[in-house]
């Protein structure tokens, strides 16, 4: 097995599109805080990370899960359409209600690598209710969180500022630097007049 060592080959700051990000969280930073939040889900949980952000926290979130009884099932949420904020309704593209072991499942627990406005977490948690019978509680945790998210977000990492915009560990800019093992955050002199990238 290869393991990679990520010490010294981090790089301080990458461009994407033209503009420019700096290192905001080192791979081990936020391996931290992953193995922190996978401490809350129980034994029977089914943990469903939104794709396409939440892949790679969610793949690293269930492996630090200690329970050997343990559900995983992803759904497709689409949203941002090339923006820096959600701009419209996020629609959900999900589960086969033939898959999903409902009589099983203690708890249900929506992940995401940031929630910003929260509004994707509530349209998840509404489609999971009105396509599965389910009794259990539906619980939303993310990695970072933003204040206007903080009140549909039941269990995060680390609450940070409305404005940061990060790439990285699962994240994009105009599809670019998802596959980067740290977190980088937009600088100032990334953003235009209007605030926007």
């Amino acid at each position: 097995m290869v393991t990679r060592d990520f010490r010294g080959s981090v790089p301080k700051e990458v461009v994407l599109s033209g503009r420019c990000f700096r290192l905001f969280r080192s791979p081990e930073q936020i391996q931290e805080r992953v193995c922190q939040l996978a401490r809350v889900i129980p034994s029977d949980a089914l943990v469903v990370p939104l794709l396409t952000g939440a892949a790679l926290f969610g793949a690293d979130l269930v492996r630090y899960v200690l329970h050997q009884n343990l559900y995983l099932a992803y759904v497709k949420v689409s949203s941002y359409r090339g923006q820096t904020e959600s701009q419209q309704v996020p629609e959900v593209q999900g589960l086969d209600v033939r898959t999903l072991p409902v009589d099983s499942v203690s708890s249900v627990f929506l992940v995401d690598t940031i929630a910003d406005s929260g509004k994707t977490f509530q349209v998840v948690r509404q489609w999971f209710r009105q396509h599965y019978s389910l009794v259990c509680p539906i619980y939303t945790l993310a990695l970072f969180v933003k204040p206007r998210a903080q009140e549909v977000t039941d269990f995060f990492g680390e609450q940070i500022a409305q404005d940061l915009f990060l790439v990285g560990y699962g994240l994009d800019y105009r599809e670019k630097g998802r596959n980067l093992p740290a977190i980088y955050v937009a600088t100032k002199s990334s953003f235009r007049e209007d605030g926007n990238f």
